[in-house]
């Protein structure tokens, strides 16, 4: 069974019925939510030995593996009801609701963030001997 958004309330606070104002509406709350956040490596220098426990260099292997879709499953049904995991607002039981539809963009979308910004960097940077894959990832 397909599921179609049939309505949403854009920034101006007016209800939307309209496909492609409703896709407009949803993909800038997207883009303002995984928006880069600008940070300076003297802040994040400072963050890091503020108490918080060393992961240790052998668990990097794993660390380094992209997350899989019974992973993300398993963290959406983690979610508490009415609950919001970011400021959009988006509460957990759209992600619930819709797993069936919207899991594989999710674990795409996941896995694209992580791998860009282990490749490069919160400055974008990074290592040019990862660049590539990076950038296949985020092709598709």
């Amino acid at each position: 069974m397909a599921h179609t958004i049939k309505h949403a309330i854009g920034e101006n606070g007016l209800l939307q019925t309209d496909q492609e104002e409703i896709m407009r509406i949803f993909m800038d709350s997207l883009a303002t939510k995984y928006r880069q956040i600008h940070t300076d490596v003297m802040s994040l220098r400072k963050m890091v030995p503020c108490g918080m426990p060393k992961i240790p260099e052998s668990a990097n292997t794993e660390l380094e593996n992209t997350i899989t879709i019974e992973e993300l499953l398993e963290t959406v049904k983690k979610g508490k009801k009415h609950k919001s995991p970011g400021q959009d607002g988006t509460c957990h039981e759209f992600f619930k609701r819709m797993w069936d539809v919207i899991k594989q963009d999710m674990l795409d979308v996941t896995n694209r963030m992580y791998i860009c910004i282990y490749v490069y960097g919160r400055d974008g940077v990074g290592r040019p001997e990862t660049r590539n894959n990076c950038m296949s990832a985020t092709k598709s």
